[in-house]
């Protein structure tokens, strides 16, 4: 049974989730209970707390909490104090400015992909303020597990809404197989539909739809490039990823930027020591 404090514990973090994820307005504290489903009784002794300790501000007129500078603080402290986020938010920075477009950090917390830092002009195609979160689920989010084992690319797969049928299923193993072949995932919209895009005539692509080949010469609606960065154990820290602008990208300029984001992940492991784990395709879960 969970104690009282551990709840409340539970909560604070749930309330520094939800504001760190709606960063563009405050929220009541009903809007807030209606949102996390909380007791109003209970969310408000929470509230009391957090505003006490500067974690959370109480407009004074308007009565809607905001993040406060205590949470400043902390998450500039954390990003100081881990060189691999400080570094990549370095890169997504000069990523921006170089190809003029949006670039973002992503981290996976609680089977969701959390914005930790972003630069360049807001699309508002895919995570695209800091504190937004997705569901980490197909189809998003494929190199958070393509190196990983069995249980993570189940529970990935499990997360998928509506529910995939086995034949599903063994189509995004076999995105992931894909995704830790090529190293990175370029997801592309084609039909309405999100497809994993890969380079090289003759590829297969037998995986019941969800990748198809990039033809040269060609322009495509990028949705987003991503590449992930690995820690010293093989581990996915962070990704790092380009959102698609509004405009079609030939296969020229996706393969250019894609090529700049892998020299930008190559960078940041060469400084913090991380390597790619030397994981035999077939294996890793899939």
């Amino acid at each position: 049974m969970t104690s009282r404090a551990a709840l409340a514990a539970t909560r604070s973090l749930d309330i520094l989730d939800y504001l760190a994820a709606h960063p563009d307005q405050g929220h009541t504290m009903t809007e807030l209970a209606r949102g996390l489903d909380v007791n109003p009784s209970s969310m408000h002794g929470i509230l009391g707390v957090m505003t006490e300790a500067g974690y959370v501000v109480r407009h004074p007129a308007h009565k809607t909490y905001r993040l406060g500078p205590i949470a400043a603080a902390i998450g500039q402290a954390a990003a100081q104090q881990d060189p691999v986020v400080e570094l990549a938010l370095q890169e997504v920075d000069i990523l921006s400015r170089e190809f003029e477009v949006e670039s973002v950090v992503l981290a996976v917390a609680r089977d969701e992909m959390v914005v930790i830092g972003r630069s360049g002009p807001a699309t508002g195609r895919f995570l695209s303020f800091i504190g937004q979160r997705w569901q980490h689920s197909p189809p998003m989010g494929s190199i958070f597990v393509a190196w990983s084992g069995q249980e993570s690319v189940d529970r990935w797969l499990d997360g998928a809404d509506p529910m995939l049928d086995e034949t599903s299923r063994q189509g995004f193993r076999n995105v992931l197989h894909t995704v830790r072949a090529d190293g990175q995932a370029v997801v592309v919209v084609v039909d309405n539909e999100w497809r994993l895009a890969v380079n090289g005539s003759g590829r297969s692509t037998a995986d019941g739809g969800y990748i198809v080949q990039l033809e040269p010469g060609e322009a495509y609606r990028v949705f987003y490039i991503g590449h992930p960065v690995f820690n010293a154990f093989g581990e996915v820290v962070v990704g790092l990823f380009v959102n698609g602008p509004s405009a079609r990208l030939t296969v020229d300029r996706i393969n250019e930027i894609s090529h700049r984001l892998a020299d930008s992940t190559a960078r940041i492991m060469s400084r913090t020591g991380g390597r790619m784990p030397t994981v035999e395709l077939g294996s890793a879960g899939l």
